[in-house]
């Protein structure tokens, strides 16, 4: 604390090497001080997740547990990573593979 102050001299905290490597205020991207492929676990955008979205939404749950398994196999070879690109790939590729599938196709 600086003598007669009321608050705590925190100084630079941008350096690694000696502080945080983040500062308040100073995010070099608009996904803060996470990497922009970031996917938190347990989210829609997980693979295995994805998969169960894409099938809740486009085959009102109907496929059975395997082919969704073959599935989110398939969906995981897709690397994910930082690239927008990764992403969406893997997002279309899920979609199409349940698109395909035998048990979306068919109406019940």
């Amino acid at each position: 604390m600086v003598p007669g102050a009321r608050t705590w001299a925190v100084g630079n905290t941008s350096d690694p090497a000696t502080g945080l490597g983040q500062s308040p205020l100073r995010a070099p991207t608009v996904f803060n001080f996470l990497r922009p492929g970031y996917v938190p676990a347990s989210t829609c955008i997980a693979a295995a997740a994805l998969v169960a979205e894409i099938n809740l939404l486009l085959a009102a749950g109907q496929l059975p547990t395997d082919t969704v398994a073959a599935i989110s196999g398939a969906v995981q070879t897709i690397p994910g990573g930082a690239a927008e690109a990764n992403r969406l790939r893997r997002v279309q590729s899920a979609m199409l593979l349940v698109l395909a599938a035998p048990g979306c196709i068919v109406q019940r």
